[in-house]
């Protein structure tokens, strides 16, 4: 079993929160999604502060980092998380900044 980073942690914690509660618009199918997206942007998260105990700076692009099966993550649609060194991004289910429900964007600051 992996070891969690207390922003692993806090991440999960929180998705599962949202996950019962569910958002505003009741979309319980919704917070399931994101609950898979955060928890994936988490585990990216700590391989980013693992290479940046490594190497003293953050990576440039994700593929700069080692996962188990060899390749980034992607978010629940498939798509490519957005990094600019200071935050992950997925765009929700419509591919595109901004949205509501599915199609709301998910970002978590490192």
């Amino acid at each position: 079993m992996p070891d969690f980073t207390p922003i692993a942690v806090g991440v999960l914690l929180a998705a599962v929160f949202a996950a019962i509660v569910g958002d505003a618009t009741g979309c319980i199918r919704c917070e399931q999604h994101y609950l898979g997206v955060e928890l994936e942007m988490a585990l990216i998260a700590d391989k980013i502060a693992a290479y940046e105990a490594e190497h003293g700076v953050r990576p440039k692009a994700l593929d700069e980092l080692t996962f188990t099966e060899g390749v980034v993550p992607r978010d629940y649609w498939r798509r490519d998380f957005l990094y600019d060194g200071d935050r992950l991004t997925s765009l929700g289910r419509d591919g595109e900044p901004g949205g509501i429900g599915e199609d709301a964007d998910v970002t978590l600051a490192l």
